[in-house]
């Protein structure tokens, strides 16, 4: 999975264009007629003036720059709150998969597994048959302890489940 580069920029709106720069990055502005469009536009600039790969992840959080137009901003946090919760899903998702192969791995039936994460048994074969899943991998803890923090600041009860060689958050 790339890396996600999440740039913010300002935009206003200007005789029926919308105009976007990056102020920390010289060369990465943009104008369209839609923020669609400008979206665009915006991230092709800034994989120019950022000199990264093409096939980059660029995220970009606007700011309108007059401040005067209270839905747009509101808009404009919710289209943030959105990409985090994106992101977070992405990481419960790679967690999912990864204890569903450990379970599945030291012997747990397909069935145990789909009651204990959640999901249904049709989900955890295809978990099982990804590539990725094939022996137990020993637990991430960087990974782990992300989680652990990410369930915490939303609020989620953690406990501590160990075994003698592995230990995992559950999240309640």
């Amino acid at each position: 999975m790339a890396a996600v580069n999440t740039y913010t920029a300002t935009v206003v709106k200007e005789d029926g264009y919308w105009q976007a720069d990056v102020p920390n990055l010289p060369g990465a502005h943009a104008f369209a007629k839609t923020l669609t469009n400008l979206r665009h536009e915006l991230i092709d600039a800034i994989i120019v003036s950022a000199d990264l790969d093409d096939d980059t992840d660029v995220t970009i959080d606007f700011e309108l720059v007059d401040g005067q137009d209270d839905v747009m901003i509101t808009a404009f946090e919710l289209a943030r709150a959105r990409h985090r919760l994106d992101t977070e899903m992405a990481a419960l998702q790679r967690w999912t998969g990864e204890v569903s192969a450990q379970m599945v791995g030291t012997g747990h039936s397909v069935r145990e597994v789909a009651g204990a994460l959640d999901i249904t048994p049709g989900r955890v074969s295809q978990l099982a048959a990804q590539p990725s899943a094939t022996a137990r991998r020993p637990v991430d803890r960087e990974y782990t302890a992300a989680i652990r923090e990410w369930a915490r600041q939303a609020g989620l009860a953690v406990t501590e489940r160990a075994r003698a060689d592995v230990s995992t958050p559950a999240i309640h």
